[in-house]
């Protein structure tokens, strides 16, 4: 049994990691409404799943007993069950400015000893959000799972390919239905032509089902992707993740 370490919190604003941001990123005029989030990508030792979800499990009473930023916990299903996704939002990069310890430094020094043992890899990165392309999710519940659709571009189309998502997917999505639906792209810490596309879902029934575009001639959907233009997508990757809601918290209320 791991030994709670969690005794000694600080005051200070806590992010998952101090990033050190060396080139300006420009947005152009109609990217003006953009957040971020920080994503962990955490891929643990098969034998130490136990100990790692335990540390998690400790990291979440902690950060709620101080009122700290909501975090979110995500779990591959398939693929390599071992990888972790840990997803902290932040308003703008000033915020990375911010960094403190969320604990005394033995503290501090002692949880990252433990939960270094647990890891093999894990990588950092900052997605820009888009909110303009997303479709917000009906009701408040807790989400279960999430289906990843990870879009290597060819490099100059960005621009193009985020016209496309606005002028075409998102309304035929929106048109069937779809809801749930979230779109950022790789800002730093990774390629910036990798665009992130997220469909929340209840189970894997959702996923025999049609789909939002079903309802669209084919003459409309050839149409459609047409309009993306030849060689814009270099790759796709899918995943499906499950929502650790045991591992994860919501922000404290506002007064």
């Amino acid at each position: 049994m791991i030994r709670n370490i969690f005794g000694r919190i600080a005051a200070g604003t806590l992010l998952l990691a101090a990033m050190s941001l060396l080139l300006p990123l420009t947005a152009s005029a109609q990217d003006a409404d953009v957040s971020y989030s920080q994503i962990r990508t955490v891929h643990v030792k098969a034998s130490q799943v136990g100990e790692f979800i335990e540390l998690q499990e400790q990291f979440k009473a902690a950060l709620e007993a101080a009122g700290r930023p909501g975090r979110g916990v995500w779990q591959e299903l398939r693929g390599d069950l071992n990888v972790f996704h840990l997803v902290v939002r932040a308003d703008n990069l000033a915020s990375l400015d911010s960094f403190e310890r969320p604990m005394e430094q033995d503290a501090w020094r002692e949880y990252n000893s433990a939960l270094s043992d647990t890891i093999s890899s894990n990588t950092r990165v900052i997605v820009r959000r888009y909110p303009a392309l997303s479709i917000p999710r009906d009701g408040d519940a807790a989400p279960s799972m999430l289906v990843v659709r990870s879009t290597l571009v060819a490099p100059g189309t960005g621009l193009a390919y985020r016209n496309w998502q606005r002028d075409h997917l998102v309304p035929a999505l929106k048109a069937g239905g779809a809801t749930g639906r979230g779109f950022s792209k790789v800002a730093y810490g990774g390629n910036v032509d990798r665009y992130i596309s997220t469909s929340l879902i209840d189970d894997w029934a959702d996923l025999d089902g049609p789909g939002p575009l079903a309802g669209m001639s084919d003459e409309d959907r050839n149409a459609m992707f047409a309009a993306l233009g030849e060689g814009t997508v270099w790759e796709t990757d899918i995943r499906v993740l499950r929502f650790r809601e045991d591992l994860s918290h919501r922000s404290p209320p506002e007064e």
